[in-house]
C-alpha cells in the first residue's frame, strides 16, 4: 500500500510539474567523491549536485553483531533509501565484549588502549564492512576515537589523554592511509562530548586526516545542545557542521542555518525512536524540520538498532526506518536543494506555531515550488502570486491526501488532520 501511494505521488508531482528526475545508467552510479564548495549550502555529488545525507545511527556496528548480519543490515538500509551510516570505530562499552569484537573477541589494538599498536585484524573487519556499504551505495560516517556521552565513561577520551598528542597522530596516521582510497567515508571528530583537555589530540586526529587527504569531508560530534563551529572554533578541517539538539530542534537548525559564513550541516541527532517515549510523529518531524531547515541531511536513531542490542532485527523496519524512506523517496520528486526556510515569512504568513516549541512548522520554497511540514492541524495563511497548486500528504505513509489549486491571494486554509496527525504540504505554481 505504502509504495502504491508514493507512486501516485510521483506521478501527481509529474502531471503538476514535471519535476520527476530523468535517471540513466550514468546517474544511478554511486554519488562520491563528495566535495564542498565556499558559499554553498550541500553536499556535492561527484557531479557537482546537492546530495542528501539519509542517515541511520549504527555506532555499534563494527564490533557487536557478526559480519553477516552487519552485511546484511547495511544492504536492508540501502533497498530503504538510507545512504548512511554512523559507525564507530572503537567501541567502549556497547558490545558484549568491548572493546573487542562479539564475533573472534578481536580486539583493535594489540596492546590495550596502546593507539599505536592497531590490530590487523580488527582492522580487516572494518576493511570488509566499507566495502559492503561503497558496493550499496552507503557513506559511512566514521568516528576514529568515539569520546563518550559527557562523562559517564563509554568512550575514550581519557584513552586519548593517557597516550599524548603523539600517539593520537600515529593512530588518526594509520587510519588515513588505510582508507584514503575509500570515497564513501565522512569522517566524525569526537562523540559525544566536547574536547575539554583532548583539544590537542583531537585536532591533531582531524588534521593528520586532511593532509594524507586533502578532499576528506570532517565533522565533529560534540555535547548535545552545542554547535561544532562554536566548539572548534570553525577550525579549517571542518568542512561539514551538524546539529545535535533534543531540545526544540527548529531552533536549532535555524541558528545553524544562520550562522556565517555558510557552511553545510546535517541534522546529526535528536531524540532516538524506543528513547524518552518518542513517538513515530517526533520521528518525522525531525526529518522534515531538517529539509525545510535548509541541511543537506538527516539522521535517525533506533535503540536497540544504534547498539545491535538484544531484539536489534526485529526494528529493521521500523516507523521511524520507514518514514526516512518516504523522505527520500519524496526528496527525489522535488529540487530541494533550490529551497531556502522561508524566515521572512514570505509565503507561509501565520500557522508557524510557537517559536520554542515542539509543534513549530517548517517551511521553505524555490523559485516555483515549496514545501511545508506541519507537525499537527492548524489554520494558516498562505500569500500565493500566482495560482498554486497544493498537495496534502500524510508523511506517515506517503499517501495524497488531496490535491487542489487556489488562485493568487491571501489564502487561509486549515490544515487536515486530527489531533496530533502531521501534514506535509507541497506548492507549485
Amino acid at each position: 500500500m505504502q509504495r502504491k501511494f508514493i507512486l501516485f505521488l510521483g506521478f501527481v508531482l509529474f502531471l503538476l510539474a514535471g519535476l520527476l528526475p530523468c535517471t540513466s545508467k550514468a546517474e544511478n552510479n554511486y554519488p562520491w567523491p563528495f566535495s564542498v564548495q565556499k558559499g554553498n549550502r550541500f553536499l556535492l555529488d561527484k557531479m557537482g549536485k546537492p546530495y542528501w545525507l539519509n542517515g541511520d545511527a549504527a555506532w555499534s556496528l563494527l564490533v557487536q553483531p557478526d559480519l553477516k548480519d552487519a552485511r546484511a543490515f547495511i544492504e536492508h538500509r540501502a533497498k530503504q533509501g538510507i545512504n548512511a551510516l554512523i559507525v564507530n570505530i572503537l567501541e567502549r562499552k556497547y558490545s558484549d565484549k568491548a572493546p573487542a569484537t562479539t564475533e573472534g573477541n578481536i580486539a583493535p589494538f594489540l596492546v590495550p588502549n596502546d593507539l599505536r599498536t592497531p590490530n590487523e585484524e580488527y582492522f580487516k573487519r572494518l576493511d570488509y564492512l566499507v566495502g559492503v556499504a561503497e558496493k550499496a551505495g552507503v557513506t559511512l560516517l566514521l568516528a576514529p576515537a568515539y569520546l563518550g556521552y559527557l562523562d559517564v565513561g563509554d568512550g575514550w577520551y581519557n584513552v586519548l589523554l593517557q597516550n599524548g598528542v603523539e600517539a593520537c597522530r600515529k593512530y588518526a596516521l594509520f587510519v588515513a592511509k588505510r582508507y584514503a582510497h575509500r570515497p564513501n567515508i565522512i569522517w566524525i571528530i569526537g562523540g559525544d562530548h566536547n574536547p575539554d583537555k583532548a583539544w590537542d589530540h583531537l585536532n591533531v586526529i582531524a588534521q593528520t586526516i586532511l593532509s594524507v587527504n586533502n578532499k576528506s569531508i570532517i565533522t565533529a560530534h560534540c555535547h548535545p545542545f552545542t554547535s561544532p563551529r562554536i566548539i572548534y572554533q570553525d577550525a579549517g578541517w571542518m568542512n561539514l557542521s551538524n546539529v545535535y539538539h533534543y531540545g526544540v530542534l527548529t531552533d536549532a537548525i535555524q541558528r545553524e542555518y544562520l550562522m556565517a559564513p555558510e557552511k553545510p550541516f546535517i541534522m546529526i541527532e535528536s531524540t532516538y525512536e524506543n528513547e524518552w517515549d518518542s513517538s513515530p510523529q517526533q520521528q518525522r518531524s525531525e526529518q522534515w524540520w531538517a529539509v525545510c531547515g535548509g541541511a543537506t541531511g538527516g539522521f535517525m536513531g533506533n535503540n536497540p538498532v544504534w547498539n545491535m542490542g538484544k531484539g536489534w532485527k526485529d526494528q529493521w523496519d521500523s516507523p521511524a526506518a520507514k518514514a526516512l524512506s518516504i523522505v527520500k523517496q519524496i526528496l527525489d520528486t522535488i529540487p530541494w536543494m533550490t529551497y531556502k526556510p522561508d524566515l521572512d515569512k514570505e509565503i507561509l504568513v501565520s500557522g508557524w506555531g510557537g517559536y520554542y516549541t515542539t509543534d513549530r512548522a517548517g517551511f521553505a520554497f524555490g523559485k516555483n515550488s515549496a514545501i511545508g511540514y506541519f507537525p499537527n492541524p492548524r489554520e494558516i495563511t498562505l500569500t500565493l502570486k500566482t495560482t498554486t497548486k497544493l498537495i496534502w500528504i500524510n508523511p506517515e505513509n506517503g499517501e495524497v491526501l488531496s490535491v487542489e489549486s487556489l488562485p493568487a491571494n491571501n489564502q487561509k486554509i486549515t490544515v487536515p488532520g486530527e489531533c496530533y496527525q502531521d501534514r506535509l504540504l507541497m506548492l507549485y505554481w
